[in-house]
């Protein structure tokens, strides 16, 4: 049985070794605590695309630095505007956990209210969505507000934020350049052997989106803090999210203080499947409660692990 482990974003600079130590290192201390063998280096495999992303998505007209548009005349602009506004307000109106706190950032922009007529802080609906990607970058600024008030209000290491996520999550979605190198690397590590595939954040994304595609001798799937249940990036999957991969088992662990996972994926996002995902409620430990070791360490997690590796050995 191998492991095939898929990263989230953010990992530039770094490399497929070191990668790999830090998932099983985390995961084996897992096994440990609940007396359950460790898991060989032997067995695991983990594609790394970090490099890649970073060095397409600079080349990106999409690409954004400190969540400033580079080229306000692209076409693809009012997309990405529409999608961001989808996501922060489909975010921001979710609660936190984390001290009972609802976020309910009002539109900053004053040009957009007096147009609207909206009184600071009334949730947006589709209608003013729309109105906002059709007017493009008059409107990134609130955009950009709400995403600042959302990375300021939900702890987060420098190497991580809701923005520059969905950004990343984005590209891959929409541009084909990018989305086929990544997919490329990803699926260069598949073969005919069993494997249980654990992947985490925009890793869930990439992860469903290959797996969805072709039948592979796949004995289960893992996803870690996926934001695969923001619909703003569901409903930009090409087909639709409406196929199941071919798996037996999906769990799906999340933290209901994780702002991009807050939403568990059967009940509100793919409750179409006849084979329902599991979801799993835990308690991330780190800071910003979207880390991957705390995640993979989680005696749900290692225990369903354990479980899905030892039933294909026996078999």
């Amino acid at each position: 049985m191998r492991l095939l482990f898929i990263q989230g974003r953010s990992q530039e600079g770094r490399s497929e070794q070191e990668l790999k130590e830090e998932w099983l290192g985390a995961l084996n201390r897992g096994l440990s605590k609940v007396k359950k063998p460790k898991i060989a280096a032997s067995e695991v495999a983990q594609p790394f695309y970090g490099d890649v992303l970073l060095k397409l998505s600079k080349a990106d007209p999409a690409n954004a630095d400190e969540l400033k548009r580079s080229s306000p005349e692209k076409g693809q602009d009012a997309d990405f505007v529409k999608f961001m506004a989808e996501a922060v307000v489909e975010l921001s109106a979710n609660k936190s956990e984390a001290g009972n706190l609802a976020i309910h950032p009002p539109p900053t922009d004053p040009e957009y209210v007096l147009r609207t007529k909206k009184p600071a802080g009334e949730p947006l609906d589709s209608s003013d969505i729309d109105d906002m990607a059709e007017r493009g970058v008059q409107n990134w600024s609130w955009v950009v507000a709400t995403v600042r008030h959302l990375d300021e209000t939900f702890p987060a290491f420098s190497e991580w934020s809701i923005g520059r996520l969905l950004r990343d999550v984005y590209l891959y979605l929409t541009e084909e350049k990018i989305r086929a190198e990544i997919d490329e690397i990803v699926e260069g590590r598949f073969t005919d052997e069993p494997t249980l595939v654990v992947s985490h954040s925009l890793g869930t994304v990439i992860a469903y989106n290959i797996l969805r595609k072709k039948k592979r001798n796949i004995t289960g799937f893992i996803t870690l803090g996926s934001p695969l249940g923001i619909q703003a990036i569901r409903k930009r999957l090409e087909p639709p999210a409406v196929v199941r991969p071919d798996v037996s088992t999906w769990i799906n662990i999340y933290d209901k203080a994780d702002i991009v996972a807050l939403n568990p994926l059967h009940s509100q996002s793919f409750a179409m499947f006849d084979e329902p995902i599991v979801d799993i409620a835990i308690q991330n430990g780190s800071d910003n409660r979207h880390n991957i070791k705390p995640y993979i360490s989680d005696v749900e997690a290692v225990s369903h692990i354990h479980r899905i590796v030892s039933s294909g050995e026996h078999q």
